[in-house]
């Protein structure tokens, strides 16, 4: 037996509608367009899921950041990975920052996820039917 929730409607109903009106949506596209768009839709999630780091350390006298690449969003670059990029500038490695960190590079997913969003617009129209 479904539960109910608290508004009153049965659960999988209103899952049901959603999905009815996604379907009702993409009749509205051709079959290029519904390409593209599934194409941008992975491409958004891969670039939130997989984003830019850098590495800040702090010593006595200089505060040094260096770009660590792309890792997970869930397993950012650990503290002894932020430190060895920081070593590999010269600094020597007997000093001991006093702070160290990684941090997304947020500017970087923003300009990824726009130009993104903004081909696939273009291509969207690109590939529309042609009206007579």
């Amino acid at each position: 037996m479904p539960l109910k929730n608290p508004n009153g409607n049965i659960g999988g109903r209103n899952q049901a509608f959603i999905l009815e009106r996604v379907i009702d949506m993409t009749r509205l596209l051709n079959y290029k367009q519904s390409l593209v768009i599934i194409a941008a839709i992975i491409l958004i999630v891969g670039s939130a899921l997989y984003t830019p780091y850098k590495g800040t350390a702090s010593f006595a006298t200089v505060t040094l950041t260096k770009y660590l690449g792309y890792h997970p969003f869930f397993s950012p670059p650990t503290p002894e990975e932020v430190c060895d990029a920081i070593n590999f500038l010269g600094i020597v490695s007997a000093q001991k920052p006093q702070f160290y960190y990684a941090e997304v590079i947020s500017s970087r997913v923003f300009i990824q996820i726009s130009a993104i969003s903004l081909v696939a617009f273009g291509l969207v129209l690109l590939f529309s039917d042609k009206k007579e």
